[in-house]
């Protein structure tokens, strides 16, 4: 992953970490609209590549997909944090 990515999430792991100690649920829903947020940003970007009707794809296309499904792993474990 992007190290610009790893160090967004490493703040927001911290942001997360201070909310739970200090129990602000304000704190924590602006987390989550965070994540939504970031999940709907990564989507717009590969959005045309998932709906594209084109078999087959060329791999170099498709790495894109690849990045997301891991960026949106890891903010689906931050988001299993807040539960």
């Amino acid at each position: 992953l992007p190290n610009d990515f790893l160090m967004d999430m490493m703040e927001l792991n911290e942001a997360l970490m201070d909310a739970k100690m200090e129990d602000d649920t304000d704190a924590i829903d602006r987390i989550r609209q965070t994540i939504a947020q970031n999940e709907q940003d990564l989507y717009a970007h590969i959005a045309s590549i998932v709906e594209a009707d084109q078999e087959p794809m060329a791999e170099e296309t498709l790495l894109p997909v690849k990045d997301y499904y891991y960026k949106k792993k890891y903010l689906k474990r931050i988001l299993a944090g807040l539960n």
